[in-house]
């Protein structure tokens, strides 16, 4: 059987083994088989997109605010005396200190261009409209609301009340055209019967304006 001999260099040499450049390269990197392992990089915080993300602006609008009355229609009780059976012209002898441009100021702050006045005694609903310049004044509600009472009621509108009420509108009728001095004029105002301002039951003195949830509508106080 041969003998196996074992040659030892005579001097020590050193072997260097030469790294590859650690490029991220197809063609630097020799092709192995196995997966590759990418370099230990120094964790770092994402940084910014290369898009630019920007939030819709906002646009700011004004909080909602509900108009606010005129004196003159602010209550109660308001600051002028007034009962809805009679013509807006009667504001200048009950009320001597009266001046001459209240009635031509904007019935609201700010000043609207109609309002919607109704009662919860009335089935009806009172439209204002602007008479001069688009907003609606102090005297355009006063002849709006007169206007309105004044018109004749249809006999369906009489039979849809109760008993009790029918009663109460009669009498308010009678005494409406009873406070008329002149016999002539108490007579022609008897014979255009019951109006709508007899449905308020005698409780016609104007005692000032609310307003409601929508802005436009108001709700008219009598007493």
């Amino acid at each position: 059987m041969p003998t196996r001999r074992v040659h030892f260099a005579a001097r020590d040499t050193v072997h260097q083994l030469s790294t590859p450049s650690p490029a991220w390269s197809s063609t630097s990197l020799p092709s192995t088989p196995g997966i590759q392992t990418p370099p230990n990089l120094p964790a770092t915080l994402p940084g910014p997109t290369p898009y630019h993300f920007v939030l819709p602006t906002k646009v700011a609008r004004p909080l909602p605010r509900h108009p606010q009355p005129h004196p003159a229609l602010y209550g109660p009780p308001p600051s002028v005396h007034y009962y809805c059976s009679y013509p807006p012209q009667t504001l200048a002898v009950s009320n001597r200190r009266l001046s001459p441009y209240f009635l031509s100021e904007p019935a609201t702050n700010p000043p609207v261009s109609f309002m919607l006045i109704t009662s919860p005694h009335l089935p009806w609903t009172v439209k204002v409209n602007s008479s001069r310049f688009g907003v609606v004044t102090v005297s355009d509600v006063f002849q709006a609301v007169y206007a309105s009472l004044r018109k004749n009621i249809y006999p369906s509108e009489f039979e849809s009340l109760a008993h009790h009420d029918k009663k109460r509108v009669r009498k308010a009728y009678e005494e409406r055209y009873r406070r008329i001095r002149s016999s002539r004029e108490a007579d022609q105002e008897k014979s255009q019967g019951v109006k709508r301002v007899d449905f308020l039951m005698g409780h016609s003195r104007f005692m000032g304006l609310t307003v409601t949830s929508d802005p436009t509508v108001w709700s008219i106080r009598t007493a």
